[in-house]
């Protein structure tokens, strides 16, 4: 009879659309696909393609990758990543060697420059990231080329660099500079690293899902509620 329950509280809540298809790995390294949902807040429900649903305690998960995410189109916005890993598309409006401000779905920022630790203003192809060291200062130009220096200061439309050889130059983020590089990241001392479709990484101590979204708590971007279908990855941060 319990086990009946089971089922039919997972067929029902499968049919609600609360449910996603994944990929879950354990902390002690086993893994297991198929459907899935938060029975509790911190409790998961798995049901795998072959045999019964069983539970799965928060506390035991290590990643759960999602396989369904909705693709979305490349944010026209620059993507803003931190110095703990946190990423965000952010609408600039300045920053200098002190403060960096944008907004977020019309949410006012305003954060330490000493925190970011870089910028991209457009899509940038993984082999140009690559070949940047990680504690390389200046800016990837838009044919590859990268500008050594130090960030003076920007604003939505352009950026003056104190360019280690050619002095101070001003760049056009629309058709010079393609990504800002200003320190590396750091390990995150938050429990979860949450990853998106749109590109957005956040990092929380505790995860709460609400019917068909996650909600979580980033330190430094504040309290997002991300849909269900939009998550790629969940990880454990600390083992």
């Amino acid at each position: 009879m319990r086990r009946f329950l089971l089922i039919l509280f997972n067929l029902l809540w499968v049919a609600s659309g609360f449910a996603w298809q994944g990929t879950l790995q354990t902390r002690d390294n086993r893994v297991a696909s198929g459907e899935m949902f938060f029975h509790t807040a911190d409790t998961l429900i798995v049901t795998p393609p072959v045999g019964a649903a069983f539970r799965v305690p928060l506390a035991h998960v290590l990643q759960i990758t999602f396989s369904a995410a909705v693709a979305r189109a490349e944010s026209p916005r620059p993507l803003l990543t931190l110095r703990n890993g946190s990423t965000m598309s952010v609408q600039l409006r300045s920053m200098d060697d002190s403060v960096a401000k944008f907004n977020i779905a019309h949410r006012a920022f305003s954060i330490a420059t000493l925190e970011v630790s870089r910028v991209l203003f457009r899509v940038v192809p993984e082999f140009h990231l690559n070949k940047i060291a990680s504690d390389r200062r200046g800016v990837l130009l838009g044919n590859g080329d990268f500008l050594d220096g130090d960030l003076v200061k920007l604003d939505n439309h352009a950026l003056q660099l104190n360019s280690t050889l050619f002095g101070l130059r001003s760049l056009d983020l629309t058709n010079q500079a393609a990504a800002l590089f200003l320190r590396p990241t750091v390990a995150s001392t938050n429990l979860w690293e949450v990853q998106a479709a749109d590109g957005s990484v956040l990092h929380t101590d505790t995860l709460a899902p609400e019917l068909d979204q996650l909600i979580v708590h980033d330190p430094y971007f504040g309290v997002f509620r991300i849909p269900l279908n939009q998550l790629l990855r969940l990880r454990r941060n600390r083992p």
